[in-house]
Formats: C-alpha cells, sequence, structure tokens
C-alpha cells in the first residue's frame, strides 16, 4: 500500500504548496464504502496522481 505524507510541502521552481484533500461520500443508508481492497486501490490512484 502506498503512504501518504501529507504535512510534505511541494518546492517547485519559486512556488512552495501544501495540498490536502478531504472526500465525503454519503451513500444510501450510510454503509461504509472505502473499506479493504477499494481503499487500498483509490490510495494507490491518489498517490500515483499526486506524483
Amino acid at each position: 500500500m502506498a503512504t501518504f505524507t501529507p504535512d510534505e510541502y511541494r518546492h517547485e521552481g519559486n512556488a512552495v504548496s501544501l495540498l490536502n484533500y478531504h472526500f465525503v461520500f454519503i451513500p444510501k443508508r450510510r454503509k461504509k464504502v472505502l473499506v479493504n481492497e477499494i481503499a487500498e486501490r483509490l490510495q494507490q490512484i491518489i498517490c500515483d496522481v499526486g506524483n
């Protein structure tokens, strides 16, 4: 599984940035959606897009 380090700043040229994401899923009947393999795969995709 990929690891997040949300407190890492990105340094590019003359700019410094820190991006944070907050995802909210509200499925019908409040059933948990992001569990097990689905949660791991979503984290991998987000890490890959961020690089």
